[in-house]
């Protein structure tokens, strides 16, 4: 059917030319709509999308972060859990109050790995780690900075600290593993200060640091 619509598509184009542009516009849109779940080419490459559900054994189907480890797994943050994905399967970690090796709170807004190869795993409710070697998630204690709280975002710089933002709070958090110091820099007092919500961190190959945040203008 796809093709059998592009071919008459291509037809038109080429035979036609009485078409009006918002004709053309809205049979390139058409198409457009059309294309959506099957596969196609850009520039000689193909793509295939595919969805992955509940039923496929994901969680929770609002998806709040992803990220992918050093080993290819695909970490995925849901309103319920955090999710990795191997390719086939999904392996989830989720809250439980009866349980201090569980994640600190169901809604996951992002992941990091550290230098050591542990994912962090930001929640509504603080930071959990997953150690790879123990097959284990901890929770950051509650009396540390990030401990508690809103993490909306985590990265690692080049030397191998850990960032997050604390959501609410016109914070940024940095966490030095090897010291287990943290370094917390408020931003409240600073005219350009970015609100209150850190959305997101990005270190560039200069070790540049770049926020994403919400802002009220």
């Amino acid at each position: 059917m796809l093709n059998l619509a592009l071919k008459h598509f291509i037809k038109l184009k080429c035979t036609s030319t009485k078409l009006n542009r918002n004709m053309n516009r809205f049979l390139v849109l058409f198409i457009a709509i059309l294309l959506c779940g099957y596969t196609f080419a850009i520039e000689g490459k193909m793509y295939k999308f595919e969805y992955l559900t509940t039923e496929d054994g994901l969680s929770q189907s609002t998806i709040e972060g992803l990220y992918q480890d050093s080993r290819g797994y695909i970490w995925i943050g849901t309103r319920d859990g955090a999710n990795v994905f191997d390719g086939k399967n999904f392996k989830v970690f989720t809250h439980n109050s009866k349980d201090t090796n569980s994640i600190g709170e169901g809604w996951v807004n992002g992941f990091c790995e550290d230098y050591l190869g542990n994912v962090w795993i930001g929640t509504n409710s603080g930071i959990s780690i997953y150690d790879y070697s123990l097959n284990k998630i901890r929770r950051i204690p509650r009396n540390l900075p990030g401990g508690s709280g809103k993490i909306s975002s985590i990265a690692k710089s080049s030397d191998n600290k850990m960032w997050f933002g604390l959501s609410g709070r016109y914070e940024l958090a940095c966490y030095d593993i090897d010291k287990d110091e943290y370094t917390i820099f408020n931003f409240e007092s600073v005219n350009t200060s970015p609100s209150a919500n850190i959305f997101d961190i990005l270190f560039t190959k200069s070790d540049r640091m770049f926020l994403a945040t919400e802002s009220d203008e």
